[in-house]
Formats: structure tokens, sequence, C-alpha cells
């Protein structure tokens, strides 16, 4: 994260307000994205209990299908932050060109949120068996070998800048 922040710092002339941006859509966006936290940690207890009945088959399809179902619930919500970013940044800041940048971030956040989601609830069921090698590795790959060359391909290296940045995001989120 630090390096996506120090690429969307480098923009020239508007670093501090697609870093401030960001921000203001990361805060925004997690109204949404609490709430899946607290069902991953549900998930992970479950997935435990789960394993430890010998319940090995219950486990994967409840975990695939709970991960399915959260994925598909969080579509409207995506294409609301897609559609009504400025809106829902618009009581966090007053400065018209933060604004501008968290609609930009959300637009990107909610098409990845339904992608976020999946994988984030697929990454609790993991973690509530001991496999937790695999969300690690997934969000390893994701971050590193995917999302930061990416980015450095598309916002600097092909001068799309914040949406170039943004648009890696979304490609390691998806890939997750």
């Amino acid at each position: 994260s630090l390096v996506i922040l120090a690429f969307l710092t480098g923009i020239p002339g508007r670093g501090v307000a697609a870093v401030a941006g960001m921000t203001l859509g990361a805060r925004a966006a997690s109204v949404l994205t609490f709430p899946i936290e607290a069902l991953t940690l549900t998930l992970a207890i479950i997935s435990g209990h789960l394993l430890g009945a010998g319940k090995r088959g219950k486990l994967y399809a409840y975990g695939l299908s709970m991960a399915l179902k959260a994925g598909l619930t969080f579509c409207l919500p995506a294409i609301l932050l897609v559609l009504f970013g400025r809106q829902v940044a618009a009581p966090l800041g007053t400065d018209p060109a933060v604004l501008e940048a968290a609609a930009l971030y959300l637009a990107f956040a909610g098409a990845g949120l339904p992608f976020t989601v999946f994988a984030g609830i697929l990454g609790g069921v993991f973690t509530g068996t001991g496999a937790t090698w695999i969300p690690c590795f997934a969000g390893l790959v994701s971050m590193w070998l995917i999302r930061v060359p990416l980015a450095a391909v598309l916002g600097w290296w092909l001068g799309l800048e914040e949406r170039g940045i943004y648009a890696a995001m979304l490609a390691s989120w998806v890939f997750q």
C-alpha cells in the first residue's frame, strides 16, 4: 500500500489530491467492507468447526456457497459506488479536487468490490481450516506480481496516472 501511495504522491500537480481522495474513498468504502470482515471471522470459526467434525465435503460446499452469495450480494452496492461515488464521498470532504479523486477511487473500488468480498470470504474459510498460506500466497502474488508492477506500467510508463494505478488495483483484486 505504501508503494501505491508513493505512486499516487508522484502524480504531477495532483499527487496530494490523489492521495487524499484515495484515503477519503477508502473510508467511505469501509462502510461496506467492515461487515465483510466480521463475516470472514465468523466463517473462519464455522470452517474450523466443520473441519474438526470431519465434514470436509460440507466445508468445501459451504465455503464456496458463502463466497458466491456474498460476492453477488455486493454487486448492487458496487454498482452504486461506481455510479454515485462523488455523492458517497461528499459528506467526508469539501475540496473539489479531493472529492473528484475520491469518486475516481470509488469507481474502481466499486468495480472490484464483489471480487474483494469473494476473496475475503474464501480467505476466512481457509484461515479457519488452518490453511493460512493460501490467502497469504494469493495476497503476495496479487500485490507484488500484479498490482505494483502493473501500477508502474499503467500509471507511470503509459501515463495513465491515478486511473492506471487504480486499474492495477482492480486487476489485482480480480486476480486474488
